[in-house]
């Protein structure tokens, strides 16, 4: 997997190797914010494979994550927080416990991050 990245004045390029890509800049998402962004993604495609092999089909199926960074340099994410607002037909409370954990251990983006922050998660927490 490769994926590039070009620097302008007040924004960057982001490629990926088939040239699909993103611009951020002053008003876009950091690269901090992109890292968020790629555990929520994984994180839900990963859930989301792992229910519909099972035979279910999430009806609302939504992420929210949260990150600490350190104050201190190095700077960089110590914790990360996942929320999880789902709604399935036939699941209840502890079989999705056992999915999300499933997710957690299998989501490529979380296990290369999970060797040095502690990540959390929660299942439809009250807003």
């Amino acid at each position: 997997m490769k994926v590039s990245a070009i620097l302008y004045d007040d924004r960057i390029e982001y490629a990926n190797s088939r040239n699909q890509g993103i611009i951020t800049g002053s008003e876009g998402p950091s690269p901090m914010e992109l890292l968020l962004m790629s555990v929520a993604g994984c994180s839900g495609l990963t859930l989301e494979s792992l229910l519909e092999r099972d035979g279910y089909a999430p009806d609302k199926l939504e992420l929210a994550v949260e990150g600490k960074i350190s104050e201190k340099a190095p700077r960089r994410f110590t914790e990360i927080h996942i929320s999880y607002d789902i709604q399935c037909e036939g699941l209840d409370k502890e079989a999705f416990e056992k999915y999300l954990k499933i997710t957690e251990r299998v989501c490529p983006v979380v296990q290369s991050l999970s060797a040095t922050i502690h990540l959390s998660y929660a299942l439809n927490e009250q807003k």
